[in-house]
């Protein structure tokens, strides 16, 4: 009986020996896995977290962008008494429409063209959107910023130098 004890003592021995070194490659596996993880981590958050803050940075400044431009053409709007013959929604929907169209955002149409033109009273309705067409029309051709090209078209069409009817033939 003895001699059982002792195998069987000898036995947990050798049992809870090996449950030991089999334990510390687990933890030693665990703690590689852990390095690989966190390795993991830190490149998503390079690779995604970060370009999607700066997308959101980017988003934000837009927004902002957009609501400058509409408030400027807003606050012409009202000191024109809205002599134009469209209002805020018409515009921002011929600004988007013409976004579609050509290489410039709606908001850059609304703050370098249709804002400039607004101080224009006489240019009015339909006048005023092909005005805005052709000033779009030529910065891209001519490779000049759509202020310049808004300024130019309403500096010729008031010269009274054309003809309504030519002016619009251009």
């Amino acid at each position: 009986m003895a001699r059982r004890i002792a195998d069987l003592l000898i036995k947990i021995g050798a049992d809870s020996y090996e449950f030991q070194q089999k334990a510390n490659q687990v933890e030693k596996g665990l703690g590689q896995l852990e390095k690989k993880l966190t390795s993991i981590g830190k490149s998503l958050s390079l690779k995604v977290t970060a370009p999607l803050t700066a997308l959101g940075v980017v988003a934000l400044q837009n927004a902002d962008t957009q609501a400058r431009a509409e408030t400027k053409v807003a606050t012409a709007l009202k000191s024109t008494g809205n002599q134009v013959g469209y209002n805020l929604d018409q515009l921002k929907a011929y600004a988007s429409e013409l976004q579609s169209k050509t290489i410039f955002g709606d908001e850059t149409i609304l703050n370098d063209v249709t804002t400039r033109l607004l101080a224009f009273t006489n240019i009015t309705g339909d006048n005023f959107k092909r005005t805005q067409q052709m000033a779009l029309d030529m910065s891209t051709a001519l490779e000049m910023d759509l202020g310049s090209a808004a300024t130019g078209w309403r500096g010729v069409k008031s010269s009274g130098l054309v003809s309504r009817r030519s002016f619009w033939r251009m």
